[in-house]
């Protein structure tokens, strides 16, 4: 596997073309050894892939989904400015959910999403659930714990009927696609039942 990292620049775009206001600084790398390889909260293991990196309205935070350890476990990562030592790690394959109901985190999700405030939403398979609704979009408020925003077998918003045919409940399938600065989680939902 070719060596990757996460790179943070500021740049200005003017008549000339693009100016760095800074040198790119590496973040997070997946380097063997490197300091930067290490993942945060996570007992010293190195990162082993980088899957996506996304990036608060106003630039100050980020939230990157990775795999991390030998065995390659899906991570959740999010943190402010430039330094890597301000990330913090949200959520590991194979570790407590933290809502508190027992389940452990299965798969991440890629797609995660952060506001200006550094409130962020990820995507988890739990494992262990007490029902069969086991994908769910946990959503963080001022950076509390973790809760629940939207789980499969919910209620679809705005899709009652009025007939025989019952009201629509989101399906296996939810991705986040933004959380704006009043809290809104934006989110695509598919198969529902």
């Amino acid at each position: 596997m070719k060596p990757s990292c996460f790179l943070l620049w500021v740049m200005t775009v003017g008549a000339a073309g693009p100016v760095y206001a800074s040198p790119p600084r590496v973040i997070y790398s997946n380097i063997p050894g490197h300091p930067t390889a290490v993942c945060p909260g996570s007992a010293g293991d190195d990162f082993a892939s980088f899957n996506s990196i996304h990036f608060s309205f106003n630039g100050d935070w980020w939230i990157l989904k990775a795999t991390a350890g030998i065995s390659f476990e899906d991570v959740v990562v999010y943190g402010f400015g430039t330094n890597g030592a301000n990330g913090v790690l949200a959520a590991r394959e194979g570790t407590p959910s933290g809502i508190g109901d027992g389940t452990f985190h299965g798969a991440l999700d890629t797609d995660c999403a952060i506001n200006n405030h550094g409130d962020y939403c990820f995507g988890s398979r739990l494992v262990g659930a007490p029902t069969s609704s086991d994908k769910v979009i946990l959503a963080s408020n001022s950076l509390s714990d973790l809760v629940v925003a939207h789980r499969e077998l919910d209620p679809a918003p705005a899709l009652t009927d009025n007939g025989t045919i019952g009201d629509e409940v989101l399906g296996d399938i939810l991705s986040i696609g933004n959380r704006l600065n009043d809290g809104t989680i934006l989110f695509k939902a598919e198969e529902l039942g």
